[in-house]
């Protein structure tokens, strides 16, 4: 079954660590606000929001869109080996994030899912790193990228200041338009697998 978020929010008030089982997690749409040409969801009623750690266990198959957007008080993520789907913004603005734990059967980082978040090691399954996946993460110093990440797309690195080292993969094939725009003190591109 599903855990759905939006229907178990009451029952979760402050936790150190959260585990979620089921096979989705869906958080989305809590509220939605616009304002201009903006919008975003409101995660303050999140389950677990205060928690430090999450575990997303190895039933757990989809992490919806923004599933823990904004649940600053994470420090550490670990993702089961069943999740394959995994939506937009869903850790973006987990701003004390310093340790996540990928899936082995993960292939891709979605479409600005560590935005504004620190992040190491992405895992060899990944293929795929999305558009904007690390966008503006300035606390992001050195990144290992997995043996097997084929496409950095655009803006999957933009405006990480602080990086300063990623090597590249023989595997790789392609890099997205303004991929690492504004990666000011980017001193060293480790291209000795690319062919």
């Amino acid at each position: 079954g599903e855990l759905d978020l939006r229907n178990s929010m009451e029952s979760y008030h402050t936790f150190d660590t959260v585990t979620f089982t089921g096979n989705t997690i869906i958080a989305q749409p809590i509220t939605v606000h616009n304002e201009g040409s903006s919008s975003w969801v409101d995660t303050t009623r999140l389950p677990g929001r205060s928690a430090k750690q999450v575990i997303i266990s190895d039933s757990v198959t989809t992490i919806e869109d923004y599933a823990f957007r904004d649940c600053t008080n994470i420090e550490k993520v670990t993702i089961g080996d069943n999740v394959t789907t995994v939506g937009r913004h869903v850790f973006a603005g987990c701003y004390y994030l310093a340790e996540v734990k990928l899936g082995s059967r993960m292939t891709y980082i979605g479409y600005c899912m560590f935005y504004n978040c620190p992040y190491l090691t992405i895992p060899d399954s990944v293929t795929l790193l999305d558009n904007g996946a690390f966008i503006y993460c300035d606390r992001l110093t050195d990144v290992t990228l997995g043996s097997n990440v084929a496409k950095i797309m655009e803006s999957a690195f933009y405006g990480c200041e602080s990086l300063v080292h990623i090597n590249l993969p023989d595997s790789l094939t392609y890099i997205g338009e303004s991929a690492f725009y504004d990666c000011v003190n980017l001193q060293l591109f480790d291209l000795s697998a690319v062919p």
